[in-house]
């Protein structure tokens, strides 16, 4: 696979290159104009701003310990550098260590507070279905695609929350509210679906009449009946409009990265200093061009190099080489 896929790219290294010289033009004119007409300044790209600072494991454990649960923190030092020793060149590549970081980087915008557990998950079911290792840098590329259509999936999720619950309150949702909705999470308590048309939620108002619908928002069955199943997962609305009037004291599962906490690497007074992890909102942008754009079923054809591959990855490398992620410089693709 190695040999025939790192030539297929290196053939396309000069047409890449190009294309990004040419946004770079584009990006100085666009500064220069800014600083003529006075227009808005555009803002600091903050997921390329925290990939440029990561050249080692090192350098994205650092990161981590600073914006996620410790459990997560705890298995990126012993499951996922445990997989690393046999790959050793991977944890001094700084683009492979910034793509597993770009990752980490989208699964927090969906604001679920534990996703080593979804990463892992994912790689596994890669593995499986293409023979590959767990980690391979084309698991990396799929993964980093599902979780920007998931954390799209939300945003427009929420958006129709918004405006259902808006409507229910014959009012527009004021900032408190609206800050709220940005912050809760959708995702299931036991994480991100692995099926790629799996929905996410299925959303439903309970009231009081709804004997079929417990406290939680999920639907009873009896545990007794041969012909009771685990009931589909279910989010209740009211719920949600309870948790967007107080956030704190809303359903664990909707806040779950609102109240994640994190140990700084530091003791003041002799004690560990911990503070909430800090809010990302997705990046839509990168998201688009991101999103779905290589599935398992072109890894497989990655043995002979198929054309169609080669054209996935080179348009991923043109959103990855801003960030600061070389493909082509990858130890998988030598």
């Amino acid at each position: 696979m190695g040999e025939k896929l790192a030539e297929a790219l290196r053939e396309r290294r000069e047409s890449v290159e190009r294309i990004i010289q040419k946004l770079k033009e584009l990006d100085r004119a666009a500064k220069s104009y800014s600083e003529v007409e006075s227009a808005p300044a555009f803002p600091a790209n903050r997921v390329a701003s925290i990939l440029s600072r990561i050249s080692s494991f090192a350098d994205m454990l650092k990161w981590a310990r600073k914006n996620f649960e410790r459990s997560d923190v705890l298995l990126l030092e012993t499951k996922f550098k445990t997989k690393l020793r046999a790959r050793p060149e991977r944890e001094e590549d700084a683009n492979y260590c910034r793509l597993v970081t770009l990752i980490f980087y989208l699964m927090a915008t969906t604001q679920s507070s534990k996703v080593y557990g979804d990463f892992s998950h994912r790689a596994i079911s890669d593995a499986f279905a293409t023979h590959l290792d767990m980690y391979h840098t084309l698991h990396l590329l799929e993964i980093a695609c599902h979780v920007s259509d998931l954390a799209l999936q939300m945003y427009v999720l929420k958006a129709t929350i918004g405006d259902v619950l808006a409507h229910c309150q014959d009012a527009p949702l004021n900032d408190v509210q609206e800050t709220a909705l940005a912050r809760i999470c959708l995702l299931p308590d036991d994480g991100m679906p692995i099926e790629d048309d799996a929905p996410l939620v299925d959303l439903c108002f309970a009231t009081a009449s709804d004997d079929y619908i417990s406290s939680n928002g999920k639907e009873k069955f009896d545990k007794g009946s041969p012909f009771s199943t685990d009931p589909p997962r279910r989010e209740n609305l009211s719920t949600i409009r309870d948790a967007l009037d107080n956030l704190v004291r809303g359903a664990p599962a909707l806040a779950q990265r609102y109240k994640a906490v994190t140990e700084e690497p530091y003791f003041r007074n002799g004690r560990p200093m911990k503070h909430r992890v800090p809010y990302y909102a997705p990046d839509l942008s990168l998201c688009l061009s991101l999103r779905n754009v290589i599935y398992v079923a072109d890894i497989k054809r990655s043995a002979t190099a198929s054309p169609i591959l080669v054209d996935k990855l080179t348009e991923l490398w043109q959103t990855l080489l801003p960030l600061h992620i070389d493909l082509a410089e990858m130890a998988d693709f030598q």
